[in-house]
């Protein structure tokens, strides 16, 4: 089984049909509208949705909070490309940047990917170390592990290595909406080729080669996307 087969949000965007919302894979009808994002399809391959860090956003509603890494492990694998200033589109279900407001985020703080889960009183938080270039394609993740009591963020399949503690995280609810390319009334601009989600804490393994899985177009064999320029 690929590695997204488990998938509880699988968004392929070389799997988009070029008109309406963008279609959850996972068989869970997770779908996101899209709001001023514009889709390029790469010789019907693989494909992306460009973000201009002005108003473009997409959103789901998330009623039920199912995606709450408070309550369980929890995996979020995203396959972007900067902008020209080295942002990259969020991935937000908490509406705001302020510590203590319930939710999580996986974004770039200063160009370095960034995640973090917040309950309802103390956000945890872990950054990459070293700075994503300008118009490159990333694979950037969190992991909440809730055996080993740990958050943190991989770019690349490289782990930061120093795994913030989350023993004391209570249960992260969120808002009961996802929002891709902003947070709040915040919007960063870049593309998003693939976003999936996992209700448990992929290994390292796993993480290795998730974002190489997520570029494959139906059917798992074929071209890798090697570059969106």
């Amino acid at each position: 089984m690929p590695i997204y087969g488990d998938a509880i949000l699988l968004l392929r965007a070389g799997n988009y049909s070029g008109s309406g919302d963008w279609l959850d894979e996972s068989g869970n009808g997770r779908d996101f509208s899209i709001t001023g994002a514009t889709f390029t399809a790469q010789a019907g391959v693989v494909g992306y949705f460009t973000f201009d860090g002005v108003n473009d956003f997409m959103t789901h509603d998330d009623t039920g909070n199912v995606f709450n890494p408070g309550s369980g492990d929890f995996t979020v694998v995203m396959v972007v490309r900067t902008s020209s200033a080295g942002d990259i589109p969020p991935i937000d279900n908490r509406n705001s940047f302020t510590a203590g407001v319930a939710g999580w985020q996986l974004r770039d703080s200063s160009a370095r990917a960034d995640a973090r889960a917040d309950d309802d009183t103390a956000e945890f938080t872990d950054t990459f170390v070293g700075t994503m270039s300008n118009s490159t394609i990333y694979d950037i993740a969190f992991r909440v592990d809730t055996t080993a009591n740990e958050l943190e963020v991989f770019q690349n399949g490289v782990g930061t290595g120093t795994p913030v503690d989350t023993s004391t995280m209570g249960t992260v609810t969120g808002t009961d909406a996802i929002d891709i390319g902003r947070v709040g009334a915040s919007y960063d601009d870049g593309d998003v080729i693939a976003i999936a989600i996992w209700s448990r804490a992929l290994s390292d393994a796993d993480l290795a080669t998730a974002g190489d899985e997520l570029r494959l177009p139906v059917g798992g064999a074929g071209m890798l996307l090697l570059d969106v320029g």
